[in-house]
């Protein structure tokens, strides 16, 4: 087993992950969505993904979320890192004033999930 696990450590350091294919598995919900956690540990219901957006802003418009029991709708923007929200100046671009949540696969470029 610990040869597994070597080998599996291995495998992930070359994994290149589109950031269409986390679109791809957030709009179809691919995930197991009991007891999501945001990075702060709060609780995350997914009530609705969005509608894929296609065109420029975020990436899904129209979701609707539930943290700790409060119920938000807006919009949700995907990364493959963390650091892409600021790398893509999202924060100055008022386009993504109205994302609710921010989802990515890593926590930043050294491929470090999320806490």
């Amino acid at each position: 087993e610990l040869i597994n696990q070597v080998q599996v450590k291995e495998g992930e350091s070359s994994i290149r992950v589109p950031e269409k294919t986390i679109r791809c598995i957030w709009n179809d919900q691919w995930f197991k969505s009991q007891d999501l956690r945001t990075t702060d540990g709060e609780r995350l219901e997914i009530l609705f993904p969005g509608y894929w957006n296609f065109g420029p802003g975020p990436d899904f418009k129209s979701a609707t979320i539930r943290v700790e029991g409060k119920t938000f709708e807006g919009d949700v923007e995907i990364h493959v890192y963390c650091t892409d929200w600021k790398a893509h100046s999202h924060s100055h671009n008022p386009d993504y004033n109205k994302v609710v949540l921010h989802v990515f696969l890593w926590k930043n470029r050294g491929r470090q999930p999320p806490p």
